[in-house]
C-alpha cells in the first residue's frame, strides 16, 4: 500500500503541482495529519534542493551551464530511485560551491516517465541509471558506476572531475595524501 503523498513527493520533483493534488485529496478524505506531513515534507523537498530538475525543456541550457553535470534518470516507482535519492540530495549539498577538483560538479535529476525523449536519446534502459556530462556536452555521456551512498559519490565524482594526476614537490604533501586516501 502507498503511504499517504509518497506518490505527489516524488512527482513533485519535476511537478510541483501534485503537491496541490495530492492536499486537496487528503484535505476531501479528512487526513489531516497527513496533510500536515505532507506540507512539510513537500517544504523541505521543494525549497531546500540542491539538485538540479531537468526537463527536454532545459537539458541544453543546463549541459550549457555546468561544465561538470551528473545526470540521475529516475524512475517515481522505482525503489532504488527512492533509496538514492536522499544519498543524491546529500551529495549535491556536500559538492554545491565545491570547486577542489578544478571545476564546479552539479548534481541533476531527470524523470525519465515525463522526459521519453531524453531517456530515449541516452538509451536508458533501467533505474537509476546515472550519466556524466562534462565539457557542456550533451553528446557521448560516460556511465556512472561509483558508490549509491553520499560520501561515496562525492569522493568518487571528485577524483573523476579532476585530474588524472597531481605532481606532490614536497614531502609534506606525500605525507598529507598518504592520510587522505587509502590507495595511491
Amino acid at each position: 500500500a502507498r503511504r499517504d503523498g509518497e506518490d505527489a513527493l516524488w512527482a513533485a520533483r519535476t511537478d510541483p503541482g501534485a503537491l496541490e493534488v495530492e492536499f486537496r485529496r487528503l484535505h476531501a478524505a479528512g487526513r489531516l495529519g497527513a496533510v500536515l506531513g505532507l506540507v512539510l515534507l513537500s517544504a523541505a523537498l521543494v525549497a531546500g534542493s540542491d539538485v538540479l530538475v531537468i526537463t527536454a525543456d532545459n537539458f541544453d541550457q543546463a549541459v550549457q551551464d555546468h561544465s561538470f553535470l551528473v545526470v540521475e534518470f529516475f524512475a517515481p516507482w522505482c525503489g532504488h530511485c527512492k533509496h538514492l535519492a536522499p544519498e543524491w540530495e546529500k551529495a549535491a549539498t556536500a559538492l554545491k560551491g565545491d570547486t577542489s577538483a578544478g571545476q564546479a560538479i552539479t548534481l541533476a535529476t531527470v524523470d525519465a516517465t515525463v522526459e521519453r525523449s531524453l531517456a530515449e536519446k541516452y538509451d536508458i534502459g533501467g533505474f537509476p541509471t546515472i550519466k556524466i556530462f562534462e565539457g557542456n556536452s550533451a553528446t557521448g555521456p560516460s556511465e556512472y558506476e561509483g558508490p549509491r551512498e553520499a560520501d561515496g559519490i562525492v569522493s568518487f565524482l571528485k577524483k573523476r572531475a579532476g585530474p588524472a594526476s597531481k605532481e606532490l614537490t614536497a614531502a609534506d604533501s606525500v605525507e598529507e595524501l598518504k592520510k587522505k586516501e587509502p590507495v595511491i
